[in-house]
């Protein structure tokens, strides 16, 4: 997975067991990401550049995800509830595919007694009672831990169930969380391979598997690796 903007010399990529954290040390510029990005995960234009990093490029509306709140973690995006009821709807038609079968005629059948104790004439609108059904309930995943690190990961963990490819941008989840909750973060985000690209506004202790993208008041651009080398 790589993303790229004009103001960088490279695209920063997210590779396997390394966690990019781009530290935006003008708070004007940092602000100016953070919103961007939002915008175009929510669809409007923008200067990113989402790729999976070979050749195709992905559009940000459908797999990038800018996570600011910690805690109240929204899966209300249009793209995540679209994708989440289609497979809601495939595993009632295919996978319950009896069970449907028997729902729908159980339904008709009560539909069925509902116009013989009325009256006078009436009709309903036939069709696939359990897919009204289910869109009725409002089935959504529960994001339930009692942690904030608990929390994000099954976030995480929801989004990639369902959306192919995403991307997590976390903003300033070093002044969330401790050394070890990171470390936990980063663990679990390369056993899983979540794609992280983590924003910040200032340099923070590093953990071994981070590697810092620093653009400074100044505009210039420092890329420093694991052993605190240029790169």
């Amino acid at each position: 997975m790589k993303i790229t903007h004009p103001i960088l010399s490279a695209p920063i990529e997210c590779k396997e067991n390394k966690i990019p954290i781009v530290v935006l040390e003008s708070t004007l510029l940092f602000r100016q990401w953070v919103f961007m990005l939002t915008m175009q995960s929510q669809g409007k234009e923008g200067d990113f550049i989402l790729s999976d990093g070979l050749c195709e490029i992905l559009e940000c509306e459908r797999h990038l995800f800018v996570i600011r709140d910690y805690y109240d973690l929204s899966l209300e995006n249009r793209v995540f509830q679209n994708k989440f009821q289609s497979m809601l709807q495939y595993i009632v038609r295919e996978e319950l595919a009896c069970e449907s079968d028997e729902f729908n005629r159980a339904v008709q059948k009560y539909l069925q007694q509902v116009i013989m104790a009325v009256d006078y004439p009436i009709t309903y609108s036939e069709g696939e009672y359990s897919i009204s059904f289910l869109k009725s309930i409002k089935f959504q995943p529960c994001i339930d831990g009692d942690t904030l690190l608990e929390r994000l990961l099954q976030y995480l963990q929801i989004i990639q169930w369902v959306i192919p490819k995403p991307c997590f941008v976390l903003v300033s989840p070093h002044i969330y969380f401790s050394d070890d909750e990171l470390a936990e973060l980063y663990r679990m985000a390369s056993y899983n391979k979540y794609k992280l690209l983590i924003l910040e506004n200032q340099t923070f202790t590093k953990i071994s598997i981070e590697e810092y993208y620093i653009i400074d008041e100044q505009m210039c651009e420092l890329r420093i690796d694991l052993s605190d080398k240029l790169f």
